[in-house]
């Protein structure tokens, strides 16, 4: 689907992408996460074709009018409504499926005849994307889409996607975290200073490594048990826990600890190996 084979790109004489190799295949429900928001833009630019001032090859092995691409922006159309919109996009889709339109459109509580700019950016980001779904893509590319939706509409968004997306089609997420998705996706690919320092696939429930934090200073009892010692504040101290999260209430009733908390490292935290929470 994106084949993306050394590519280097240098935005104001600073490396962006250095030698980076990317492949999404049909099926991959993929976010993309940096803590470097630059990253993701130039990677879009890059696909999309708006960028060709780079090295390496980029591949997208489709015809690209059924690539949906969804900016981190608002529509900024001062004159056409919401329904026009749509329209618009039907338009330009041999696979447009009306009655999704009108399913989700009540679902979100979009009204057609709502001028966009008079909209909330909450529902400007949501025409986008249900015009975005219902134009059937074969890719679909969505840039920072977490930006302009609050709460519960984000996580009805993200389980459409995972609803929508098939081994026929491919969705890319580009953003800056991954932990709000990790629920939804089924693939993850981490950039940091210009490089991929993780491309791996969720199993098991994104199973991830676990610290532990009890009373007291740090204790051998303890790092036998749990695992290694992490660091102390305010009287507490912590421990990397990796194994099953069952056997904790049995471990620490064993060591008579009824004080205890259970935090979830990250990804990112878990791929760069960073405690700072803890230390």
């Amino acid at each position: 689907m994106i084949e993306i084979t050394g590519l280097t790109a240098v935005s104001d004489e600073k490396c962006i992408l250095d030698n980076i190799d990317i492949h999404i295949k049909k099926g991959d429900f993929a976010v993309i996460f940096s803590p470097e928001t630059e990253t993701g833009h130039t990677l879009i630019h890059c696909i999309m074709g708006y960028n060709r001032d780079y090295k390496g090859s980029v591949k997208v092995n489709c015809d690209m009018r059924d690539v949906r691409y969804i900016p981190d922006d608002i529509l900024w159309d001062e004159y056409s409504t919401a329904g026009e919109y749509m329209l618009m996009v039907a338009g330009a889709s041999g696979n447009y499926d009306i009655k999704m339109q009108e399913m989700l459109c009540g679902k979100f509580n979009v009204h057609m005849d709502e001028k966009l700019l008079e909209m909330t950016f909450e529902d400007n980001k949501l025409v986008q994307i249900i015009a975005a779904l219902c134009s059937k893509p074969e890719l679909l590319i969505l840039n920072m889409p977490q930006n302009f939706l609050g709460g519960a509409v984000k996580a009805d968004i993200y389980g459409l996607l995972k609803d929508f997306h098939g081994m026929d089609s491919a969705i890319v997420v580009v953003c800056d975290s991954y932990e709000e998705l990790k629920t939804y996706c089924g693939r993850y690919i981490y950039i940091k200073d210009g490089g991929v320092k993780a491309d791996g696939y969720v199993a098991d429930g994104d199973m991830r490594k676990r610290v532990i934090t009890v009373g007291g200073n740090k204790s051998e009892a303890f790092m036998n048990a749990l695992g290694p010692f992490l660091g102390a504040k305010n009287g507490r101290s912590s421990y990397l826990y990796d194994y099953e999260i069952r056997r904790i209430p049995h471990i620490l009733g064993r060591l008579e600890c009824d004080d205890y908390l259970i935090e979830e490292m990250t990804l990112e935290e878990e791929i760069n190996s960073d405690f700072s929470r803890w230390e």
